[in-house]
């Protein structure tokens, strides 16, 4: 089960309540912070700097799952890991792991959050998304979210993934998971996570026909981002947290509910989840 601790978009808290009923406004008012470093490692310590006195009263403990930006350079990568472990005390821990793999994060993450979850330990997990220009129609803000991923009775439950990785503008991973799901799916979904993105379509559009068989009348689509515009790793966390809410509050039976998260130029990954209650 997923649990979230804290979030902020463009300096500004917000609940998950207000992310999972989709009341969450990002306004012309909002604050704008924005960071004139131009390297990665620079823009995340500026980020993380202005949070400091949120960050100091977390107490966050290893084991914790790092979500990043999409990071292909390995020594980028490390100077980032070396900034973030600084500023949140982890420096002398091993129990550190990072996915710098943008929207694609959490999903990648999934199996080693089972894994820590079911040991008796209580995962934590930072995401991080930091604004970039576009020509889309939102702007692209700093986010941070920080959650724990805590073993329950009732929550929910990995039941497959199918990951690929995209590495031509075709489209054909997303393809690629989206049928592996369909084919592995036994009953219609409740919900399907999905994302708008940036560009003019969405990459999973001409994909989702694959899952018609699995598509009814009552079959929700959830658009996470149609408010708040791309957040990256902190979408993909986003998503399941919101998705934790939902549950928690409506109590659908036999719930199945797909997440589908595509990093352009990166990973494609999608889980379906069911309701696991014992």
């Amino acid at each position: 089960m997923f649990d979230p601790v804290f979030c902020v978009l463009n300096g500004r808290e917000f609940s998950i309540e207000q992310y999972a009923n989709n009341t969450l406004n990002v306004s012309d008012d909002a604050i704008r912070v924005k960071s004139h470093a131009n390297n990665l490692e620079d823009r995340v310590q500026s980020l993380l700097e202005n949070l400091s006195h949120h960050i100091h009263g977390f107490d966050i403990q290893a084991p914790v799952c790092v979500l990043l930006p999409r990071v292909s350079c390995k020594s980028v990568l490390k100077r980032i890991s070396s900034v973030i472990l600084s500023l949140f005390n982890l420096e002398a821990n091993p129990l550190i792991r990072f996915y710098p793999y943008g929207e694609a994060s959490l999903l990648m993450a999934l199996s080693q959050l089972e894994e820590l979850s079911h040991q008796n330990t209580v995962p934590w997990i930072i995401a991080i998304n930091l604004a970039q220009g576009s020509s889309s129609k939102f702007d692209v803000y700093d986010s941070l979210v920080v959650a724990r991923c805590v073993a329950v009775k009732e929550g929910l439950n990995v039941r497959t993934q199918s990951i690929d990785l995209e590495l031509t503008p075709l489209n054909t991973a997303t393809d690629n998971i989206v049928r592996q799901l369909g084919n592995a799916s036994e009953q219609s979904f409740d919900e399907l996570l999905l994302s708008i993105g940036i560009e003019e379509e969405p990459q999973w559009l001409n994909s989702i026909h694959f899952l018609s068989s699995w598509i009814s009348a009552e079959t929700r689509y959830i658009f996470s981002d149609s408010r708040t515009g791309p957040l990256g790793a902190c979408g993909g966390l986003l998503k399941a947290l919101s998705l934790c809410h939902r549950q928690r509050v409506k109590h659908v039976e036999n719930f199945q509910v797909l997440q589908v998260d595509i990093e352009t130029q990166g990973y494609a990954i999608g889980t379906i989840f069911n309701w696991c209650s014992e």
